[in-house]
């Protein structure tokens, strides 16, 4: 097994879940990423997994969050307009049937949201589909944080909460 864990906070998940779909399936334009061995482990730290602003956390979440809808969708323009499709599990996999995930070449994902973020039904849903592909993941919804909340305590100093505890006991079991 490779000794490698992959690890991204929002965008940055996103980019990870798409090394492990390079790893199943062709794209236009990428090399097919070919492993001898599963990955150790993907963290996916409050992953942006799609375009669409529905889910009900996306409301109910509006408020306490730290990220506007208004923003989003400009950011969501910006990453559009370099001619990615809003229907390929490459730049949104929350589109991609849980088959696109069979054979995930990944020992274990953790995959975190938070309770309180705009997020949060999203990562969710993308839990289920991963693991009905068959990934071996753990979903954890950390109680009162928002979007990325262990990378910004860290940047800002804070008090580390639930999302962090949630990393450090994960990556204490898998290195």
């Amino acid at each position: 097994m490779l000794q490698i864990i992959i690890a991204g906070d929002s965008a940055g998940a996103n980019l990870a879940l798409s090394i492990i779909s390079a790893a199943l399936h062709p794209h236009e334009g990428v090399p097919r990423l070919h492993l001898e061995t599963p990955l150790k482990g993907a963290l996916l730290i409050c992953p942006w997994v799609t375009y669409e602003t529905g889910a009900a956390s996306h409301t109910e979440n509006r408020e306490q969050d730290v990220i506007p809808i208004a923003n989003l969708n400009s950011m969501a323009t910006d990453y559009r307009s370099h001619s990615h499709n809003d229907e390929d599990p490459f730049f949104a996999p929350l589109v991609a049937d849980h088959s696109w995930w069979q054979g995930a070449p990944v020992s274990m994902i953790l995959s975190l949201a938070g309770e309180e973020e705009i997020f949060r039904d999203d990562i969710l849903e993308l839990g289920k589909s991963l693991e009905q592909g068959g990934a071996a993941i753990k979903t954890v919804v950390c109680k009162e944080q928002i979007h990325i909340e262990a990378i910004l305590d860290s940047m800002s100093g804070l008090e580390h909460g639930p999302m962090s505890t949630e990393i450090w006991e994960w990556l204490s079991q898998h290195l």
